[in-house]
């Protein structure tokens, strides 16, 4: 899984980048990173040759990177990056996310369809019932569990838990996605309707979707001034 050491290519427009992984912390002294893949398969880090790096919150440019080795770790993956080559430039990461452009991953099977795809698709109910808009997706500690986060035109969001057997169709050419949600499952959002009924808290921007599912997000453009450099 060795990788000859080459530059990265120059970065196109950040708004095109997907995430892929989060760094948790160093392993090791020699530079190694434990990361948690968004991807349905480590494999991605063989199959995109260029990577980029993400600081927190989306503050600061993506650093161009290359993936040099990896191996899977429990349900984590361990990297090796170039550049980085000691515990303490593997610290600094903690954190940063690990980025590529929508364009480089490899083209889906049939059946399947990446993540990112989906954002922004209208979710309706089987007889045709608007539900909302799918605008983010969760990170929650189930593997292969998705959830994805569906705006109502109240501005309420929906928690639903996007399980197989849930999720009807997915068409991308009529932008369009449509779910069978559990009984109940939508009033529990929406049953306080009123002007002056409490909004349920909107669910925290920027997740990612569960380890081993398909990458997740694109990254949003940064609007706020580049801090200085600090690695």
């Amino acid at each position: 899984m060795d990788r000859a050491q080459e530059p990265a290519r120059r970065m196109g427009p950040r708004d095109d980048l997907v995430t892929v992984a989060r760094v948790l912390r160093p392993h090791g002294v020699r530079g190694e990173l434990v990361v948690v893949c968004f991807a349905e398969s480590a494999e991605v880090f063989d199959q995109v040759p260029d990577f980029f790096l993400l600081p927190p919150g989306g503050r600061g440019r993506p650093r161009p990177t290359r993936v040099l080795a990896w191996r899977e770790h429990g349900a984590s993956v361990l990297l090796r990056l170039e550049g980085i080559q000691d515990r303490d430039r593997a610290s600094e990461l903690r954190g940063w996310e690990l980025a590529v452009h929508a364009k480089a991953l490899p083209e889906p099977e049939d059946d399947e369809v990446y993540l990112h795809d989906l954002m922004g698709l209208a979710v309706v109910l089987p007889g045709g019932e608007p539900v909302g808009t799918l605008v983010n997706f969760l990170d929650i500690p189930v593997e292969g569990q998705e959830v994805w986060v569906i705006e109502h035109a109240s501005g309420r969001e929906i928690l639903f838990p996007a399980a197989e057997e849930l999720v009807e169709e997915i068409d991308l050419q009529a932008g369009r996605v449509v779910i069978d949600p559990p009984p109940g499952l939508l009033d529990l959002y929406l049953a306080e309707s009123g002007p002056d009924s409490e909004k349920k808290p909107k669910a925290k921007h920027r997740p990612k979707a569960g380890p081993k599912s398909r990458p997740a997000k694109p990254i949003e453009p940064n609007t706020e001034p580049e801090p200085g450099d600090t690695h």
